[in-house]
């Protein structure tokens, strides 16, 4: 890269939503790093109009992982640098170094590993970090290769998305729509993609009588995996759905919430970004652990489901766990939290 000419860097993040979410602080250092650089981020299609919104972006790349690597070829070129922040498919490392990316950065411990030329070592599982800040390691990296101002990457992670009016006419139509007030409502997420155990439906539903038995209006949001879900609560009268909505109009929709209350999934981490007070509910997973996969920001809280004292804290193989467990989260500790944070 030319001494002063602005870089152009990918950062890559193809697996789900609330994966790309945790991947924009990552995003927030370069731009911070680089004010001139072309950012551009590579993600699946159903995301990029999320990865748009993140300040500092100027191109999404949405490709699919089961479509191969074939119509990335061209779109690659030119970049400067490419930050890998999830590592898989190998075919994926393959094209960004046959794309003759000069600097790519990503994990150590793959086999194909050695297509990047600047790895960041140790495992993320076990690492005891944020998936944030896993991500801000490897931006660092980048960022010092390239001469940039690596001190960005101290502070806090920082998460946010722009909004333009344009978007905030749409939410507020969709809100209208749905006989919401302005702002200041509750947003219910019950379902998920089975990424963790969710909290049952019918806890939520004794949640949003309560919220509503203290004068609050509740709305529920529903995504394409959860029909189920939606077909309930569809069967019972005065129940406000938010549905097909664009992902960024969700967004937008979100950013009006007095609180989000939703199960470790997507749309708890967007509208985390959105700036809501947002309540995760976690079961006692390692591999759903919130210290690591928790929403971000100090209007987000987590809660994990209790073990028992013949339990671990720390259940290492979810087949394991009680089938129970999720419904161990009392309504009055949500409504506790909510409490904390919600802007009513």
């Amino acid at each position: 890269m030319p001494a002063g000419s602005a870089p152009r860097i990918l950062v890559s993040r193809t697996d789900r939503l609330g994966d790309l979410v945790l991947t924009l602080p990552a995003v927030l250092d370069l731009a911070a790093a680089f004010p001139s650089a072309h950012l551009a981020v590579l993600c699946r299609p159903e995301n990029a109009a999320l990865a748009a919104l993140c300040p500092g972006v100027a191109q999404t790349i949405a490709w699919r992982a089961e479509d191969g690597t074939g119509g990335l070829k061209g779109q690659l070129d030119g970049f400067d640098a490419a930050v890998v922040c999830y590592p898989k498919p190998p075919a994926l490392a393959w094209r960004l170094y046959r794309a003759g990316i000069p600097l790519r950065v990503g994990t150590a411990r793959r086999w194909w590993s050695f297509l990047f030329n600047e790895r960041e070592p140790g495992g993320r599982t076990a690492s005891g970090q944020h998936e944030s800040e896993l991500n801000r390691a490897l931006a660092r990296r980048c960022i010092a290769r390239l001469g940039g101002p690596s001190e960005v990457c101290d502070r806090p992670a920082r998460l946010e998305l722009r909004l333009p009016e344009s978007l905030k006419e749409k939410a507020a139509t969709r809100i209208a729509q749905a006989g919401l007030p302005e702002r200041g409502f509750a947003v219910l997420h019950a379902g998920s993609r089975g990424s963790a155990k969710d909290w049952p439906l019918e806890r939520m539903l004794e949640l949003a009588a309560a919220l509503r038995g203290q004068g609050h209006a509740v709305a529920w949001t529903v995504g394409p995996a959860d029909q189920a879900v939606r077909a309930r609560l569809a069967a019972q009268p005065g129940n406000r759905l938010l549905e097909n909505l664009p992902l960024d109009v969700l967004a937008a929709v979100l950013a009006q919430a007095g609180v989000v209350v939703a199960n470790s999934t997507g749309p708890l981490h967007v509208a985390a970004a959105a700036g809501a007070p947002v309540v995760g509910l976690y079961p006692p997973v390692a591999a759903c652990d919130p210290e690591r996969w928790g929403p971000l920001g100090s209007q987000a809280r987590s809660l994990t489901a209790p073990t028992t004292g013949a339990e671990p804290a720390r259940f290492a193989n979810p087949r394991v766990a009680p089938t129970d467990l999720m419904e161990r989260i009392a309504v009055d500790s949500v409504l506790g939290t909510i409490a904390e944070v919600a802007r009513w």
